[in-house]
Order: C-alpha cells, then structure tokens, then sequence
C-alpha cells in the first residue's frame, strides 16, 4: 500500500522479503533434486543445477508480481541510452574486480593470521571438463549476472528501497547477495560488489548497467579459472 505522501506501507517490504526467501528456497530446492533426488554427479549435475538454480529465482519473482497484479517492472530503462549503459556497465565491473582483489586480499590476511597459514580455495571449474566449460561460461558469464541481477537489484533492492533509505536497503540486499554465494572468504568482496551495483542501479535506475558490470566481472572470473585450470 502506498501512502499519499508516497510512503509505502511495511506490508510491501515484508511481503518482498518473503518472496526473495522463497526464490532463494526453490533455487535450493531445485540443486537438491538435482543432486540427492536424480543423484545425478559430474559436469551434467553441476550444470544443470546452476543454470536451473539461477533461472528459479527469477522465475518465482516474475510468478510473484503476475500473482500480485504488479506491473512487469521496466528491467533494462530507457531504451535511448542502452550503448552509454552498458559502457559505463563495464567500466564499473573493472573497478569492481580490483575492488574485489584487495577484498580478497584483506580477508585472506585475516585468515592467515588466524590460521597460521594461506587457507585454500575450492577449485570452483573442477567439475566441468571439456565442452562442459563453454556451458560454466554461459553459466557465469550469462546467466548468473542476468538471473541474480533481477533478483537482488530489480526486485529485492528496488522494493527496499521504496521505503527506507539507500544505506539499509543497500546493505540488507549486499548482505544477503554476499550470503547466498556461500564462500566464506568471498564474503566480503561480494558484499563490496554488491554496494557498488547498488549504487550503480540508484543512479542509472536500470538493469543493463548492473548486468554489464556482473558480467565483466564475471568474465575475468572465467578467464582466471580458465587459467588455472590449463
């Protein structure tokens, strides 16, 4: 409910969180089928739970707004400046890859500190093998900055937004974009990218910035676990 004064009642954001969190549960819901219901293993597994469990969150988003008679948000702006967008889109996500290693690089002083010595990545490329990369580039490169993009910023952030100020709602929605991706030495650099795509979208108030900063970063990403791999 929105008030005269443009006020938007707590119901909404709360409703909007319930629904995140029941994106976020079918997503899971749909890697375990995948890998404990089919008991499927391998490239095949690890691909189709990424790719299904990236299309889930958005899938139940778009249910919910239909369900809500919402009208279908204008995910990619204005149509007159998209060139300048997606520029400025991969201008950001280089910023956001340094941002990202001295991220890295501060947490992983942390550990050592604590541990006594370098903690270990996973290998996030281990379980695809040859023609399966080019379907963990799709995956990384195209669905996963489109899908989560629509998610946290078009949806979560932008319902937030509507009601409290930039910091919370920017906060809250970088925090649980930080937890979702479930590494705990990541979680600070995905935290810092999500304040940044938070910004990005508060200026642009559009998603194909957003999406072409994800995806630079994600494409460097690809290339590094690429380089390691070979």
């Amino acid at each position: 409910m929105r008030f005269p004064d443009g006020r938007v009642s707590t119901g909404v954001s709360r409703r909007r969180l319930w629904c995140f969190l029941a994106a976020f549960g079918v997503t899971h819901y749909v890697v375990d089928i995948i890998y404990g219901v089919l008991s499927l293993h391998g490239s095949l597994a690890a691909t189709s739970a990424g790719v299904l469990g990236e299309a889930a969150a958005p899938v139940v988003v778009l249910t919910w707004l239909q369900m809500a008679g919402r009208p279908r948000p204008d995910w990619l702006g204005k149509a007159g400046r998209r060139a300048g967008d997606i520029g400025v889109g991969i201008a950001v996500g280089l910023g956001m890859f340094v941002a990202s290693e001295i991220c890295v690089g501060i947490t992983l002083a942390i550990a050592r500190a604590i541990q006594g010595h370098n903690p270990t990545f996973p290998n996030v490329g281990r379980d695809f093998h040859g023609g399966w990369l080019v379907a963990y580039g799709f995956l990384l490169i195209v669905a996963a900055p489109i899908c989560e993009e629509v998610l946290f910023r078009g949806f979560l952030f932008r319902g937030l937004r509507t009601r409290w100020g930039w910091w919370p709602s920017a906060f809250l929605s970088s925090g649980l974009f930080a937890l979702v991706h479930a590494s705990p030495y990541r979680l600070l650099n995905t935290f810092v990218d999500g304040l940044i795509l938070a910004r990005i979208y508060e200026g642009r108030k559009d998603l194909l910035t957003t999406i072409a900063s994800h995806c630079t970063l994600n494409t460097i990403v690809f290339l590094i676990v690429l380089g390691r791999l070979h």
